[in-house]
């Protein structure tokens, strides 16, 4: 009953959500998560342990309780993200794609979690599977274009949307004729109907008036089987699947591009139109030219569409210095120190107290008075009188007194007081024998200048009483000495801010620039976009080439606002046309050590915010803390000069950073020493030994008007209007190189010198660096330590093969491995002929290992994937599949094992085999901020796809998988499936031999999925090689050859599905869903009866619905038995029934039949008869992976 515009904070308290994308934090354990979320929605703390227990057995993650979230698996981060939106007894839960990304065995796992938790609370999903949309949907509700559809029960939509029934038909290749089964079906059901072809997968619709004619076409079909080329075939009625199909412009859009692009009556003029052979791409320089533009192109877009970054990296450097130049502007300038009067008033606000004895002398009260008197404004007095024969202890008690009371306001607001008394019978002291008037001044010692202060008050009460005139006073003042020449030099050279903050400031500023140049590098090789470009065939010089090239750009721009700033503001050492181009030369140098430093850095991480944090604070705590160290040491008074010369060199050597600040350091304190030393009257004088004084004077007024302060003292001393010689003053000597003795001012004519303060040598190590570095990148990109490591890991294979220490391990494997896969493990390994391999296999896996520690991910696995096959890899999550992949790609190294890819090794030819083969991972590689058709145009250049052929195989690649309205939208801006079919045409761009497709579906809808299904089946008929992993056993059963299911990181089984099912699931299966119970919301109310409320409505079901629903799947249960003698319930879920039927003698026309005759009395919803799904054997090898893991 909240409004969402008013009241959030009370919706929140009960809303759960679970978005598309997991948001967890990477250091929070699974209790620490699901603790905050109950936290936030204000959950009873008496009951938060046992809530968040509870959850954590629901999903099954006890033995991860502990476990940082960075440490699970994307399934169990699914689960986690699914736990963090139900825990608390969140009343409403928004489920975006819960299980999407998860195998079969985990989304079963999770449909019953929902089943379990759907109780008294709302539960909004979305999904594009279907049958977990039937499942657990009480309504389903469907969109396209942003507009609803439609909406109902999953029942009342079936029979809205329905066509009777839907036989699915796998044929046993792709070639197979259609037209003959078409036949054969309609001479038994007239108006039998095509409905789609996917890979070798059709599928028709069979009216439900016809359904007493299906016992004999079943019966036909089963007689000619392998005369028709049929492998296995179902039926079953109207799926939500196909209701989806069916709704819709979008649907209807995508069905009819579907049927346009099959033609299924002439076949052969079905062709995907993107084979290119050799002499249609580019090549050579032309290619290396088009790659170039694509990757420069791609980082312009970047820096331009990533506005936040740009302006940063651009403003930054230019915002700092324009703060520091403005501080220097308002800093006074050097010079004799001014006079400091000693007053009260410098403290703003005091008390001050005074202490008399009891005495009523008249001397006594003109001295108190002549004291109280001196002081007014926020100055408070106050005195305190004791009766007492030793007035000193009295006060010194008081005062101890109330400083203890408040120590902090003692010491701040009383600086001084004063001590009065009349010292008859020694009442002042028991240590003072003079008797009269005694006035003693005290002051804390805390504040600077108390005791001055306190005597001059004192002092001025006495004159006061002496002369009784009030208008006297003493004051006091602290005047530092005048500066002697050499210090006032040591000024000018150490104690000058300039060169030291805008050195400070530029090293600080060039910080946050350096490390902005790491994020799109840590991005690409966290989304795995580097990789994909690498496999699409960029040449990795050409990829560090163009990063440069921008990267260096962009420095030189902000460089440039930096250098603007000194114009601007006048900072007459850096603005000079000579000055500025020396800056520039230092920046330049600077850029080309500092980019590739930055480059190497990102290897280290794989959060770009992480990067830029760290290395920002790596140039700042490294780079300015060893400025400041060195300068330190440089300071004469510390006699640290050989230290600081050591330190230095050292720093120089490894920090560009470090350097960059002294080149600017030394720039600006090299135009000093030039402007006060390099004149040629005063160089001229050091050569002599003496100097004219009478040009001395003019050459201080002409040169050294900045520092004539200087000369003050000197000058006095020199007779003026006489024509003499003089020696060379003292503070003109540091400047006589050879004859400075311990104030030398450094300085160089040449400023590109390699002694300081000249900059050659900075600059020579900027180059060496930047080449150093570069080496480095080279190095990592060549995979040296990766080659280094095959080395040992083949030596010790070898040598554990030769003394026999495998040997037992290989028995153990041998005993318990498949025929199949054994027969293919022995073809592979066993052939020493590898050529002749090479001819019919494009892909070749020999022994291949992973391992992780003591884990091994993929465990000694030797199989082919032939010319023109499309191969499976199935397995759970954890089974080693993208493992695989990534070995093949060349994203992880190899233990041990070979993997050949059109006679190529990936060990020793990974470039060219990356650009041989198409690849999509399971997680997006794609930029953000490029469009749909910039991120194909890209890829279409690093392919070498022509220039003018490149439009064209965007409009048919964008097509074909259905996402062409899409094209012109930011990737950002695409939902999940959108982004699965553009990595998908990434990977079908420019004709590779063999395409890697891991999870290609995931989160694509049915509609799409047909598209992307048709697209591969061209392709295969093309004859290129497509390796495939997919929790989708129908994609599996429609697409693959042959499929391998993997078990903890080896091979279970190996063959065609039809194969597998043969020898692994003898059989049949039926799938029954019956009724819950529910009314079919969304059907029309009988005329003359009101529609109960939603609320009344919900209240009255509860309870008989489950009744209901007890009693149908009794009833159903009771019929299976009876019916079909040791037929085994394999599951239940809510209202479906999985049943495995083993009865040889039974046919599909006896099987249909019995249930259909049935299907009205036992009140089945919908349900489904075909032979031992693919599905059904994997789950019960995915039962060994638990087992395993547990």
């Amino acid at each position: 009953g909240y409004d969402i515009r008013r009241d959030m904070d009370q919706i929140r308290s009960s809303l759960g959500i679970c978005p598309q994308f997991d948001v967890l934090f990477d250091e929070l354990t699974v209790e620490e998560h699901l603790s905050f979320y109950c936290q936030l929605k204000n959950f009873d703390k008496n009951d938060m342990q046992n809530e968040i227990k509870r959850m954590i057995q629901l999903l099954g993650l006890e033995d991860k309780t502990r476990k940082a979230s960075k440490t699970l698996s994307g399934g169990q981060k699914r689960k986690l993200s699914i736990g963090m939106a139900l825990v608390g007894n969140s009343k409403i839960v928004i489920l975006d794609e819960p299980t999407s990304g998860m195998d079969v065995y985990a989304r079963r796992f999770t449909w019953d979690l929902l089943l379990a938790e759907k109780a008294d609370r709302t539960i909004l999903l979305s999904t594009h599977f279907m049958e977990e949309a039937d499942m657990l949907g009480e309504r389903i509700a469907i969109m396209a274009n942003g507009q609803l559809q439609c909406c109902g029960s999953p029942l009342y939509l079936k029979k809205k949307y329905g066509a009777g029934y839907h036989m699915t038909i796998v044929k046993t290749s792709d070639t197979t004729d259609v037209a003959p089964i078409t036949r054969l079906i309609q001479s038994h059901v007239m108006d039998a109907k095509f409905d789609s072809s996917a890979g070798t997968e059709i599928s028709y619709n069979l009216p439900d008036h016809h359904s007493n004619k299906f016992e004999a076409l079943f019966t036909n079909i089963e007689l000619q089987k392998g005369l028709l080329g049929i492998d296995s075939y179902g039926i079953s009625i109207t799926t939500m699947e196909e209701v989806f199909l069916k709704v819709g412009e979008y649907a209807e859009e995508g069905m009819k591009a579907l049927k346009a692009s099959q033609k299924l009556d002439n076949k052969s003029e079905v062709s995907l139109n993107l084979d290119l052979k050799n002499d249609e791409r580019n090549t050579g320089y032309t290619l290396i030219g088009q790659q170039f533009y694509a990757l420069l192109m791609k980082k312009i877009l970047y820096t331009l569409r990533n506005r936040t970054l740009t302006v940063s990296q651009l403003l930054i450097p230019t915002f700092f210095a324009l703060i520091v130049l403005i501080m220097l502007k308002n800093l006074p300038k050097l010079g004799e120190s001014p006079e400091l009067l000693l007053t009260l008033d410098n403290y703003k606000g005091t008390e001050v107290p005074y202490f008399v004895n009891n005495s009523t002398a008249d001397d006594m009260i003109d001295m108190i008075g002549a004291y109280k008197d001196q002081f007014g404004g926020r100055n408070r007095i106050y005195g305190h009188t004791f009766n007492t024969t030793n007035l000193t202890e009295s006060m010194v008690e008081y005062t101890l007194t109330e400083a203890q009371k408040n120590i902090a306001y003692f010491n701040l607001h009383v600086p001084i007081g004063a001590m009065i008394c009349s010292n008859e019978h020694k009442m002042c002291s028991d240590t003072m024998h003079e008797e009269g008037l005694v006035v003693t001044a005290l002051f804390n010692n805390q504040p600077f200048h108390s005791s001055a202060i306190s005597l001059a008050a004192v002092d001025s009460a006495i004159v006061r009483y002496m002369i009784t005139n009030p208008n006297y006073t003493v004051e006091v003042s602290n005047h530092p000495l005048p500066l002697t020449t050499a210090d006032k030099l040591l000024q000018v050279q150490y104690a000058s801010p300039e060169q030291f903050q805008l050195s400070e400031n530029l090293m600080f500023s060039m910080s946050f620039l350096a490390a902005s140049f790491a994020v799109l590098l840590v991005k690409e090789k966290s989304i795995k976009g580097k990789h994909l470009q690498q496999v699409c065939g960029v040449k990795l010089y050409l990829f560090w080439i163009t990063s440069f090239i921008w990267d260096f750009l962009i420095y030189i721009i902000a460089c440039l606002g930096v250098m603007l700033m000194y114009w601007l503001f006048n900072e007459e050492p850096l603005r000079s046309a000579a000055q500025e181009s020396r800056l520039f030369v230092v920046f330049a140098a600077h850029g080309f050590a500092l980019l590739p430093m930055v480059y190497l850095l990102s290897f280290m991480f794989d959060v770009p915010s992480t990067a830029y944090v760290r290395i920002c604070l790596f140039n700042i705590i490294v780079g300015i803390g060893t400025f400041i160290t060195v300068v330190v040491t440089e300071l004469p008074l510390l006699d640290l000069a050989s230290v600081g010369r050591v330190l230095d060199m050292s720093f120089s050597i490894f920090l560009p950073n470090y350097n960059m600040g002294r080149s600017v350091y030394h720039l600006y304190t090299n135009y000093l020493g030039n402007k006060y030393c390099n004149i040629g009257p005063l160089q001229k004088a050091c050569n002599m030994g003496t100097v004219n004084a009478t040009e001395f004077i003019e050459m201080v007024k002409n040169e050294f008007k900045e520092f004539s302060y200087l000369f003050e003292d000197y000058l006095d001393r020199i007779p003026q209007g006489m024509n003499i010689t003089i020696p060379v003053p003292d503070v003109i000597k540091p400047c006589c190189k050879d004859k400075c003795g311990d104030t030398c001012f450094p300085w160089s004519d040449n400023f590109f010198a390699f002694d300081n303060p000249g900059i050659g040598r900075l600059l020579l190590l900027f180059v060496l660096q930047g080449l150093v570095f570069w080496a480095l990148i080279v190095l990592v990109e060549l995979n040296v330590m990766r080659n280094i490591r095959y080395s040992f890991t083949q030596l010790k294979a070898s040598l554990m093969n030769k003394f026999g220490s495998n040997e037992a391990k290989n028995l153990e494997m041998n005993d318990k491995i498949d025929d199949d896969v054994k027969r293919e493990s022995d073809r592979i390994d066993n052939n020493d002929n590898l050529q002749k391999l090479f001819e019919s296999d494009a892909m070749i896996i020999r022994r291949l290992t992973k391992t992780y520690g003591n884990f091994t991910a993929v465990d000694h696995i030797s199989y082919g994937v032939k010319r023109g096959e499309c191969f499976g890899l199935l397995g759970v999550n954890g089974a080693g599949k993208t493992t695989t992949f990534k070995m093949i790609t060349g994203d992880e190294t190899i233990s041990s094992g070979d993997i050949y890819v059109n006679g190529c090794n990936v060990k020793s030819s990974i470039q060219e085999v990356q650009r041989q083969i198409g690849y999509c991972p399971q997680f997006d590689g794609l930029l953000e901020q490029l469009t749909g058709r910039e991120t194909l145009i890209l890829f279409c250049r690093l392919r070498g796809i022509k220039e003018f052929d490149i439009e064209r195989h965007i409009q048919e690649i964008s097509k074909l998988l259905y996402f062409d309205m899409h094209l012109n939208k930011l990737v950002k801006n695409y939902s999940g499936g959108t982004k699965r079919k553009l990595s998908t045409a990434v990977a079908l761009l420019g004709n590779p031999s063999v395409s890697f497709l891991d999870e290609p579906t995931t989160g694509v809808d049915p509609v799409a999925r047909r598209c992307l299904w048709d697209a591969l089946t061209k392709k295969l008929s093309e004859g290129r090689s497509i390796v495939l992993t997919s929790h989708s056993m129908e994609e599996c059963e429609a697409l693959c050859n042959r499929l391998i299911i993997m078990v903890n990181g080896r091979i279970c089984c190996i063959g065609s599905p039809q194969q597998l099912k043969n020898k692994f699931g003898k059989g049949y299966t039926v799938r029954i869903k019956v009724l819950t119970g529910n009314q079919d919301v969304g059907e029309a109310v009988p005329d003359g009866q009101r529609r109960p409320s939603k609320l009344a409505w919900r209240q009255t079901s509860i309870v008989s619905n489950d009744i209901v629903l007890d009693q149908n799947i009794k009833d159903m249960k009771d019929f299976m038995e009876k019916s079909f003698v040791g037929c085994e319930l394999k599951e239940i879920h809510y209202n479906l029934l999985n049943y495995y039927l083993n009865d040889p003698d039974l046919t599909w026309a006896h099987i249909f039949g019995a249930i259909e005759r049935a299907k009205n009395t036992l009140n089945i919803e919908d349900y489904s008869v075909g032979q031992t799904t693919l599905e059904q054997i994997f789950l019960g090898f995915a039962a060994t992976q638990k087992e395993d893991k547990d």
